[in-house]
């Protein structure tokens, strides 16, 4: 709360509030408020959970971690893609494991694993089922279970050994590896994003600095620092990081 105090006379509030960890700062100091206010009333009062919130600070004051969660910003539509594609393959080995093992006898007994929930009787049942084998827990249980059954509902117990082995391959080992490779290849950008000069960077500061100091020679007035750093981009300016910053945090 002092620290909130101290920025928002230093900084004034229309720079303050431009500055999106500013933003994120009163958001805590406000909740944190709201909280002590609620608590008092409730003990228990489930309010106490926004203090969670202050966790966010670490990613302002490590770059490793702001890194990190700008990466998975910048992968979650073609993590949604991968994820729909998921959904679809569910659906699939769904509908078809209720043809095809729908049938099997699920009574629950000492030591077996096909029970009342755990079954292809059913499109809700089903769905758990699977999520169960993409994590790996006791799919080859449940899988040999199936291929040893005899009885009514067994005609394609046959069938059951490829159907959870190719249903693990595509999902377990496919399609993860897939938001894996997302999330690296995202994180890489953001790395570099911060790290490379290319030419584009440079052209981009040679036309504004020409801008300031059309006589080309090497200086330019304190006065016009401001607005050029806050025109180029990353990692020169901060047109793309933040859109307004204060001479004080540029000028010591």
């Amino acid at each position: 709360f002092i620290e909130f105090v101290f920025k928002l006379i230093g900084h004034g509030p229309k720079d303050y509030f431009l500055n999106r960890w500013n933003m994120l700062d009163f958001s805590v100091v406000l909740l944190t408020c709201s909280e002590m206010v609620l608590s008092a009333s409730n003990e228990n009062s489930w309010v106490r959970l926004i203090r969670l919130i202050r966790l966010a600070h670490l990613a302002r004051n490590m770059p490793s971690i702001g890194n990190m969660i700008q990466a998975m910003r910048k992968g979650l539509p073609q993590i949604g893609s991968v994820l729909s594609v998921t959904f679809i393959i569910f659906y699939m080995y769904s509908v078809v494991g209720m043809n095809l093992f729908g049938g099997m006898d699920t009574t629950p007994s000492q030591g077996r694993l096909l029970g009342p929930r755990v079954n292809f009787q059913d499109f809700s049942n089903a769905m758990l089922l699977l999520s169960r084998a993409a994590t790996g827990e006791s799919y080859n249980g449940i899988m040999y279970e199936m291929a040893s059954c005899k009885g009514e509902g067994c005609e394609f117990r046959q069938l059951a050994i490829p159907f959870m082995v190719t249903f693990v391959i595509i999902t377990q080992f496919l399609l993860m590896n897939i938001i894996v490779a997302i999330m690296i290849d995202a994180y890489g950008q953001c790395v570099e994003n911060h790290r490379i000069m290319n030419p584009q960077v440079l052209e981009e500061f040679r036309r504004r600095w020409q801008l300031g100091d059309p006589n080309g020679t090497g200086y330019l007035p304190l006065s016009q620092l401001h607005p050029l750093l806050i025109k180029l981009s990353e990692p020169l300016g901060f047109a793309r990081s933040q859109q307004t910053m204060t001479r004080c945090q540029l000028v010591p």
